[in-house]
């Protein structure tokens, strides 16, 4: 991932683009299944850890909009 200058089509979805890297780099779907124990495994389908992390990354847009709409702190 290269950072520069922002580009005003991109730049609102930015975060989610960098959380899934983060999330790809760090394994964390991987530890989210193997926290999550046995599940029946089907052929289609996400498993425990890529629902988790889709709903995440769902609410993530609402969540920084809030994050914007807080005052600076004093």
């Amino acid at each position: 991932m290269r950072a520069g200058a922002p580009a005003g089509s991109l730049t609102a979805n930015a975060g989610l683009a960098a959380v899934s890297e983060l999330c790809g780099r760090l394994g964390v779907i991987e530890a989210l299944d193997a926290a999550a124990g046995s599940v029946k495994h089907r052929d289609r389908g996400l498993g425990a850890g890529e629902l988790r992390t889709g709903i995440g990354h769902g609410l993530l847009p609402e969540v920084l909009a809030r994050l914007r709409e807080l005052p600076a702190p004093a």
